[in-house]
């Protein structure tokens, strides 16, 4: 089963999002073909946003991002993680447990 809502991505790719499910914390390793202006956000299933955050600007190649701090009082669920770099946006779906 894919954890992936969206993998069709023209600058986004070789995103792992890790652990998942996750406890109190949650990573995210991705490739930027080209330099972005990036922001992750979280959102529970019905779109209601629970974390954002701009990441700012970063250069082409492989980054590290984490939001451990922002999702370990969140109550078990599925939420959506949402990758947007420029105007490409990939979606992923986290369990929390």
């Amino acid at each position: 089963m894919s954890n992936s809502i969206n993998e069709i991505s023209k600058n986004i790719n070789n995103v792992s999002v890790y652990p998942n499910p996750f406890d109190h914390s949650l990573n995210t390793s991705l490739n930027l073909k080209n330099n972005a202006w990036v922001k992750i956000e979280l959102t529970d299933i019905y779109g209601r946003n629970i974390f954002s955050e701009n990441q700012g600007f970063l250069n082409a190649g492989m980054h590290e991002l984490s939001i451990s701090n922002k999702v370990e009082n969140l109550a078990d669920a599925v939420y959506l993680l949402r990758i947007q770099a420029n105007d490409d946006i990939l979606i992923k779906k986290v369990i929390k447990n």
